[in-house]
């Protein structure tokens, strides 16, 4: 493991350590995956064969304090180019998801290399919607979820030639219309400046709900540069601020009428009607300083 790798690992578990409390909540299952792709770029119309690395990791019962994490990374090299990318995931407990992929490419005189990362979370909560004692038990309801998210897309070009660069996030909750996609290409930029998504689920009420949020990052860019040029373009997908559990902010019954008296526990008696804690300030500073160290020394390495 490079030193890069580890100053990331140990930047992650710092920021989620540092947004979450002890205790476990009720995760059913969690999956996490991260891939990066690269090619290199040879004389003429040679195709380098395409650089793989992915890995797949799978967790249930998630302590709150503990982290499901993931890394991918691979770079192809050739004599009119290098491309490569990293993908980062990591998952706590409380409903956080942080991703992470960044694709980077560098071609010369003509050649047109490929770098790209992509990296998936998937989760499942669960938690019991309940009443007191009355006609409300046993009935349909229906609430609204929160979900915040923080991040961005960014692509970057330098030199005389075509970029050919794309970043993509997308959000979606199993059983729910939610499906928040968001993707850029070649010069252009995106910021979630923390997003609010709702989504709205039935049940019964005093019956356990299951929910599913999912999220994707994925980059790519393949360059071409011009005769005797050298050009170099990077795809980012940075959504390690948060994908984050906003908590339950309405409910009512099966007559459209709020109900306001209910309680929304998990068996290991975690409270889901509130939001998971926001990450400090500093915490974030922190990572980001982690982060741009962490692309440096990747970016030094495949292309040195």
């Amino acid at each position: 493991m490079s030193r890069n790798t580890r100053t990331f690992g140990a930047l992650a578990t710092l920021l989620l350590l540092s947004i979450v409390s002890s205790g476990y909540a009720e995760v059913i299952s969690s999956s996490l995956e991260a891939i990066a792709r690269g090619r290199g770029a040879a004389e003429g119309s040679t195709i380098l064969p395409l650089m793989r690395d992915s890995s797949q990791r799978f967790g249930t019962e998630l302590a709150e304090d503990d982290l499901l994490t993931l890394h991918a990374d691979t770079s192809g090299e050739g004599p009119k180019g290098n491309g490569g990318g990293q993908a980062d995931a990591v998952m706590g407990g409380y409903g956080v998801m942080k991703l992470f992929a960044n694709a980077v490419a560098i071609a010369n005189d003509q050649g047109k290399p490929y770098g790209y990362a992509e990296a998936e979370g998937h989760m499942q909560i669960a938690f019991t919607m309940d009443v007191p004692e009355g006609p409300l038990k046993d009935t349909p309801g229906k609430f609204i979820a929160r979900w915040d998210i923080d991040g961005s897309l960014t692509t970057s070009f330098s030199g005389a030639g075509t970029q050919n660069s794309s970043a993509y996030f997308r959000f979606w909750v199993w059983n729910s219309p939610v499906n928040f996609i968001a993707s850029i290409a070649n010069g252009e930029e995106y910021t979630s400046d923390s997003t609010v998504i709702y989504s709205e689920h039935s049940f019964n009420w005093g019956d356990r709900v299951t929910l599913g949020p999912n999220a994707l990052v994925a980059a790519s860019t393949e360059p071409t540069a011009r005769p005797d040029q050298t050009v170099s373009s990077t795809a980012t997908a940075l959504f390690f601020n948060t994908i984050r559990w906003g908590g339950i902010v309405s409910a009512e019954d099966a007559d459209g009428n709020p109900v306001t008296d209910f309680t929304a526990f998990d068996k290991n008696g975690k409270d889901w009607l509130i939001p998971a804690p926001v990450p400090e300030p500093s915490t974030l500073t922190i990572l980001m300083v982690g982060f741009s160290l962490v692309l440096r020394g990747s970016y030094r390495h495949m292309f040195r």
